[in-house]
Parts: structure tokens; C-alpha cells; sequence
């Protein structure tokens, strides 16, 4: 028995069945969530320990790093939660008893957008590497949908 694959007939759809962005995007929200704590907490427990925050600007480019990295897994509508993320571990409350988050106006300000950057522009530059690569990856066709498959009559069969 052989089979043929048909392509679909024209339809009245403005959006393909399947896209490609779709199936490359980025991870959402609340997979970005897991990631950052799981990234940021023990980063901030590691500089915490091996420093005692004595430099809080050194502390906030390793941070910044790390978001930039996570960002670049991330889509950009969830880029956002990882410098939030991020800053709660900057900000210490992981390293206080009682989990207290600080905020001195200007500079707390200053801080988380400087982490919700590093996060969105690690979005974006992971949104473009991908874009590039399934560019170049060109070798399926995901906009052909395969509405069924039919045998070919009197053709010869794989087994006889």
C-alpha cells in the first residue's frame, strides 16, 4: 500500500493553522518565574555569602548578567518578571529573617529598571537569534497543514 500526503485546498483563513513563532517562541510568564528564582536565588545567596553585600554595584552587573541570560530564553511579554524577579533577590530579602523589602525611592527606581532591562533587551536579542535561525533553518514548510491522506491505487507496496 502506498500513500500520498495532499496539500489543503485554498481557505478563507487570514491566519495559517500553524506558525512558526508559535512553535519557537519564547518561554512565557510562569515558566520565566520558576527560572529566575532558580536563578536568582542562589546567585544571591552566593554573593550574600562570599561578600556580606559590601559592593552594590558589583552585585547588580552580576545580577544584570543573569537576567540578560534568562531574558534571552524568555518571549518579550514575560521579559518583564525576571527584573522584578531579580530585584526582589537584590533588594535582600532572602537574606533578612523576615524577608523585609526595602525601597529608597530614586535608587530602588534606578535598580529594578535597570534589571527589567537587562531582562527585555536578553528578550529581545534571544527573539532575534531565534527569528535568524529558523531563517535559516528553512528546510520545512510550516504553513502547509496536511488536511489527509489518501492511497494512490495500483501503486507497488513497500512489503510485496
Amino acid at each position: 500500500m502506498s500513500y500520498t500526503l495532499l496539500r489543503p485546498a485554498a481557505r478563507g483563513s487570514a491566519l495559517p493553522a500553524t506558525t512558526a513563532a508559535g512553535r519557537r517562541a519564547g518561554l512565557r510568564a510562569p515558566l520565566l518565574t520558576v527560572l529566575s528564582f532558580a536563578a536568582a536565588a542562589p546567585l544571591s545567596i552566593l554573593l550574600t555569602t562570599a561578600g556580606g553585600r559590601p559592593h552594590p554595584v558589583f552585585e547588580l552587573v552580576v545580577l544584570c548578567v543573569a537576567a540578560f541570560a534568562v531574558g534571552c530564553a524568555a518571549d518579550l511579554a514575560g521579559s518583564v518578571v525576571i527584573g522584578l524577579v531579580f530585584w526582589l533577590f537584590f533588594d535582600g530579602f532572602d537574606a533578612d529573617r523576615w524577608g523585609v523589602l526595602g525601597w529608597d525611592a530614586h535608587s530602588s527606581a534606578i535598580r529594578l529598571a535597570v534589571l527589567v532591562a537587562a531582562g527585555v533587551v536578553g528578550a529581545l536579542i534571544g527573539a532575534t537569534v531565534r527569528t535568524v535561525h529558523h531563517d535559516e533553518s528553512g528546510d520545512l514548510d510550516d504553513s502547509v497543514v496536511i488536511d489527509r491522506i489518501e492511497e494512490i491505487p495500483g501503486a507497488p507496496t513497500p512489503t510485496g
